[in-house]
């Protein structure tokens, strides 16, 4: 189970550990975010490098590999980071359901990438929140780089997925950079 960290209106068994299958379609999903995913998430020119490929994708990788290779407990990463992991994952995972004939070498079950795309989504969407909560001061201070990373990756699952993000927590978003924005300032 992943690491709480007094987060109690959310129960635990909801959002697991990296399970064998996430573990096994984690590196391949992640090959498919870079070779695939990127390309349609925005309009630079061909050879310019987005903030996808510069940011969220190296980030992606080390805490998969911080998971997986090193084996850190979950509680050991910051939220942020787990964050951006999952969107990562999950806006990949979601591109396949669409578009899994086009794919066929990473052919699953009906709806297995659909239902992969909405469990990565949602742990995604918790740890952002327990980022703002908890990493947005000392001492688990989050970089606001990471937490800003965390939220566009939510945001743009959440754009593929055409949902409309609950106003609580863009609120909360908003206000929570905009603090750290004046706090970065005064320092």
């Amino acid at each position: 189970m992943t690491e709480t960290r007094g987060f109690s209106s959310v129960r635990p068994s909801a959002f697991p550990e990296l399970d064998d299958d996430l573990v096994a379609d984690a590196p391949i999903l992640l090959k498919h975010f870079y070779d695939e995913v990127i390309n349609q998430m925005g309009s630079l020119p061909i050879n310019e490098k987005s903030a996808w490929r510069i940011l969220n994708f190296p980030s992606a990788i080390v805490t998969l590999s911080q998971l997986t290779i090193l084996k850190l407990p979950s509680h050991g990463i910051r939220h942020a980071n787990l964050s951006n992991l999952y969107a990562l994952i999950a806006v990949s995972a979601f591109h396949l359901s669409l578009n899994s004939k086009s794919f066929p070498e990473m052919k699953k079950h009906e709806g297995y990438w659909k239902r992969l795309s909405e469990r990565t989504y949602d742990c995604a969407k918790f740890h952002l929140k327990l980022s703002l909560e908890e990493e947005s001061v000392a001492p688990k201070k989050a970089k606001y780089k990471e937490q800003l990373m965390a939220a566009a990756a939510i945001l743009a699952t959440a754009r593929q997925y055409s949902i409309q993000l609950a106003s609580t927590m863009v609120g909360s978003l908003l206000k929570t950079m905009f603090l750290r924005t004046i706090s970065l300032k005064l320092e």
